[in-house]
Formats: C-alpha cells, structure tokens, sequence
C-alpha cells in the first residue's frame, strides 16, 4: 500500500524528540526567558501577557494550514524552512533591546515565530505518521513529547539561566536559534512518506484531503479518536495551578520553583517514555484511559492526603509524571487513528480538538478553586475524569463490532 513504512526507513523513535525541541524550546524562551528579560525591562505584565498569548493563539489556528502542508512541497522541505525561519526570529528578539518601545516589533517576530512551531508541530506529525510501523506508535509518541515538554524547560530554563548569567544580551536567544538549526540535521533520518492523495491540480487535492478526513471520522477508529480527544481527562490542568495553591500546603516559593520547574519538566519526561512503551504494550486508547485512571487517582489522594509540604512535593510530581504519560498515550492514539495518508492534516485535527478539554478544565479548576477551594478543585477534576473515562468506555463498548480502518486510502 502505498505510504506503507515496511518499505521504509524506519527512525528510531527519538529522532522525533529532536524533531519536536524548536517547538518546545520556543514556547520556553518566550514564556519564561523573554517575559523575565521584558518584565525587568519595565515592561507591563499584560504586555507580556499579550507577547506569550500571540504565539500560543497561532498554535489553535495552525490546524488551517495542515491542509496546505498537505498540498504543497514536501513535509521535511516545509520542515526545514520553518527552522530556518524560527532561528532567524529568534536572533532576532536577541538583537531587539528589550523594553515598551521596542514592543511592537517583539509582536511581529512573535507572529512569524508562533507560525514558524506550528508548521514545524504539522510537519513533524505527517512524518511521524508516515515513517512510524504500526507496532511502534506509543514510543513515537512518548518520544516526541519528551522533547515538547523538554524543550520547554530548554527554552525557558537554560535560556533565562544564560540570560541571567552572561553580559551578552543576545546570548540566550543565539543559542536558542543554533539549536533549531541543529535539529534539521534528524531530517537525514527520516523518509518523506509518499503523498498518494496528491493531485496536479490543487482542487484535486483538496478533494481528496476532505474524503480522507470524512473516512477518518466515520470509521470507528477516527470517531472513537475523535471523541476520546473531547474527554476531560488526563488533561493535566491542574498543574497549571499550583504555584497559585501551593500556599494551601505550606510550601514555600523556593520550594514551588524548584517542584514545579526542571524537576517537574525531568518527571514529565520520564512519564512520556513510560507511557509511550506502555500504549505499545496494550490498545492505545485502553492506555490513554488508564493514564487517565491514575491522574484521577492521584488528584483522589492529594484530596484526602495530609496538607503538607513534603505531601504536596510528592504529589505534584507524580502528577506531572502521570501527565506525561497521558502525553505520550494521546500522541499514540493520535497516530493510530490518522493513518498515513494526508497524515499532517487527520492529526492536527485530532491534536487541535484535544486542546479544548484542556483549556475547558484550566477554566474549570480556577472557578472551582475560587469558590470551594483547593479541595473543591481536586474534586472536580477527578470527578470529571471518572465520569469521562466511563462515558468512553461505554461508548466504546457499545460501538464494537464496526470495521476499525487503520491507514486510509483514497478511492
């Protein structure tokens, strides 16, 4: 068939964590690193606010530009060029004195570079789709999470670390740009799947990109994907929070910085590997659940555990660790339902939908928390997590017997 990865080269799974670092490490430096450098610049919080939101709202609305990903040029040249692009932007933002007048040239290069990660997240998923053997799927997933999530403490953590260290004020920001181009160099791994849905004419492909996604959501396969990417659980929302409620539990800011920063981020990793090998080992969407399963355990047991500093370290950790796996399981479900045909645009599809219960239960957890406080807000999660995960199972369990369709192919 064509499209088939048994023909293929087949990539070591963590040729994709080098793939996914620029994505990561981006969001990083411009959360962490440059919002530190603006905010002792004297710029104002919202303004730093609305630099961080530009780049992270492009990523909702990259989902328009698979279908062009999809179209045109090949997945590692688009690949390439947003590297290239993405390092520039970066040297520049070093290059830009940080301060309120120099704010609005910051939002034009916080446009290019939120276009720049998404189309390397689009890119990086058509690939993984299509040069990933069936068997393979949860460690390509866990894989590439580890270097989303790790390359978010890159980015942040090594940048303002250099940023605050060095009498350089471009420093942080150069090495940052040399990383990106460096992980162009996992392209010599990967093959460039063949794009069988792809017409002369544009229009024809287009056609052919929509019959695909129409199979993928009437398959039991694309809907069973489809619905488990609404499901609130294993969304990890709370640890948004945590450093707004550590107070509950007595812990102290050095404490919260140090639980919540890299040993965190190291804690995440190590859950997307787990997780990744796990969903090899089991159904997919079985393992997304259990990771689901386990985040509602442990927000149970933060409920009912003493509240105090040595309990809040401890769980906080295993929390981050269960939502790496969660992480990993949903990246392998993602890939399992997409198939390798118009692969970019059946997975930021899947992806883009799983970002709304994510952002719905953030929203969730800090109006509960306001009103009924930390424990009501570990209630909530875990009671919608629960009621989640039975609600799929049921829907599951009364759709089998209908054809699974793995790979889709154009009629």
């Amino acid at each position: 068939m064509a499209g088939d990865t048994e023909h293929q080269r087949v990539p070591h799974p963590a040729v994709f964590l080098v793939m996914y670092l620029p994505f990561g490490s981006c969001s990083g430096y411009f959360s962490v690193t440059l919002g530190y450098l603006l905010s002792h610049a004297g710029v104002s919080t919202g303004a730093i606010a609305v630099l961080i939101a530009t780049v992270t709202w492009l990523q909702v609305f990259k989902l328009a530009w698979a279908p062009l990903v999809d179209s045109v040029l090949t997945y590692r040249g688009i690949y390439l060029l947003a590297c290239l692009t993405l390092s520039l932007c970066l040297a520049g933002t070093g290059l830009v004195h940080p301060g309120p007048q120099t704010m609005p040239l910051l939002r034009v290069l916080a446009v290019l570079v939120g276009m720049a990660i998404g189309l390397i997240g689009v890119t990086t998923n058509g690939l993984m789709a299509g040069a990933t053997l069936p068997a393979q799927r949860g460690r390509v997933g866990g894989w590439s999470q580890v270097g989303n999530l790790g390359g978010t403490g890159v980015g942040g953590g090594l940048g303002l670390w250099i940023a605050t260290h060095t009498q350089v004020a471009w420093a942080s920001a150069a090495t940052l740009a040399v990383l990106c181009v460096l992980c162009t160099g996992a392209l010599l791994f990967v093959p460039e799947p063949v794009h069988v849905h792809r017409q002369p004419r544009i229009a024809g492909t287009l056609r052919n990109l929509g019959r695909e996604v129409w199979r993928l959501a009437r398959s039991r396969a694309g809907a069973l994907g489809l619905l488990i990417m609404l499901m609130p659980f294993g969304t990890g929302s709370a640890g948004n929070l945590w450093s707004s409620v550590a107070g509950d539990w007595g812990a102290s800011g050095n404490m919260v910085a140090l639980v919540t920063g890299g040993i965190s981020g190291l804690a995440a990793g190590a859950g997307c590997l787990i997780g990744g090998y796990l969903c090899d080992a089991m159904d997919r969407r079985t393992g997304y659940l259990f990771a689901g399963a386990l985040m509602a355990a442990c927000t149970l047991t933060m409920l009912a555990a003493p509240k105090t500093p040595a309990s809040f370290v401890a769980l906080t950790l295993l929390y981050a660790l269960i939502g790496g796996m969660a992480y990993a399981a949903c990246y392998a479900v993602v890939l399992e339902a997409a198939g390798t045909v118009a692969a970019a645009s059946k997975c930021d599809l899947l992806i883009s939908i799983s970002n709304l219960p994510i952002a719905a239960m953030t929203t969730i957890d800090g109006a509960t928390q306001t009103r009924w406080g930390s424990d009501g807000m570990l209630l909530t999660e875990t009671l919608a997590g629960l009621g989640a995960i039975l609600l799929f199972a049921g829907v599951a369990a009364a759709t089998r017997g209908r054809s699974e369709v793995d790979g889709l192919t154009v009629v």
